[in-house]
């Protein structure tokens, strides 16, 4: 029997939302219930996620945009920030091209009928900023022990880094950590090894699927702004293979938490108080390449 997740993306930025997306569905292991999107313009990026998934002929899956804003204040520029940017990727549909609407205007309630209608059935994965997850479990403190587990691409530890789910909006971050639930963290250190290089992205190029060619759109409009990457470097892509091949993975149970002040604000921290989580410490990386490729171009 497939597993069934809820995946929770800020798709139209980095570029690996949208092939973890597409792989996802793509795979006979698992079952997608359910996404959401996170993180500033979500209503935006719910029309690239609408648009991938009809090119994957995906037309059965509901998803839904989650709040604008951070959980915590912050400054106004940075609300500003959140609510008007757009993504990086969103002339990949633009605003008169007619996309399937969400399910619901709702993420949070949307998650916890989900979450309750599978209960203990769902592994939640998340691959954006946290904020859809924290406020789910602050409004709906039951819905954490409602899901099999969360799996997520967050954080950086035991190696000391900044990394963008975790710190972007801490407050959130802080209360998915506190959970009892069971947890897989692949990290900004490990997750960072898949990376799809210049064969790759001819084969893309080879194929006449129309869900990889909307794929190659995407990296190319990412492309100016992948700074000093070599080719699109598949984050995202791990935690959703932990849901069913964790095999791929090495990890460590480490007690983590997440700081809120200081200069270090979002960093993970080890602490007696928190709950354990296995974290990732190493990768099947060309395993992982090899999967990705052979579901996304129908092969596997």
């Amino acid at each position: 029997m497939a597993q069934k997740i809820i995946i929770d993306t800020d798709i139209g930025d980095d570029i690996d939302d949208a092939i973890a997306v597409s792989f996802a569905v793509r795979r006979p292991e698992l079952e997608v219930v359910g996404i959401t999107t996170c993180y500033g313009p979500t209503h935006k990026r719910c029309r690239i996620l609408g648009k991938q998934l009809s090119l994957l002929g995906v037309e059965d899956v509901p998803y839904a945009p989650g709040p604008r804003i951070p959980l915590a204040p912050t400054d106004e520029k940075t609300l500003k920030r959140w609510a008007e940017e757009l993504p990086l990727e969103y002339d990949f549909v633009g605003d008169d091209e007619r996309v399937r609407p969400p399910a619901s205007d709702d993420a949070i309630e949307f998650l916890y009928d989900l979450i309750c209608r599978h209960a203990g059935e769902v592994i939640l994965v998340t691959i954006g900023p946290l904020t859809n997850i924290g406020v789910l479990f602050r409004e709906h403190p039951d819905a954490a022990e409602k899901l099999k587990c969360i799996a997520m691409m967050a954080g950086n530890y035991p190696l000391r880094r900044r990394e963008h789910n975790m710190a972007t909006d801490a407050e959130a971050s802080k209360i998915v950590l506190a959970t009892r639930t069971p947890k897989f963290l692949g990290t900004l250190e490990v997750t960072r090894r898949v990376v799809m290089g210049d064969p790759e992205i001819q084969a893309l190029k080879a194929s006449k699927d129309p869900a990889c060619q909307g794929l190659l759109r995407q990296i190319e409009l990412w492309w100016p702004h992948k700074g000093g990457k070599t080719g699109p470097v598949v984050y995202d892509m791990s935690p959703i293979v932990w849901c069913f091949e964790s095999g791929f993975f090495a990890t460590r149970e480490y007690c983590i938490d997440v700081l809120l002040d200081g200069p270090e604000r979002g960093w993970n921290v080890e602490s007696n108080s928190a709950t354990p989580i296995d974290v990732s410490v190493d990768i099947r990386e060309d395993d992982m390449l090899d999967m990705l490729m052979k579901t996304l171009l129908g092969e596997e």
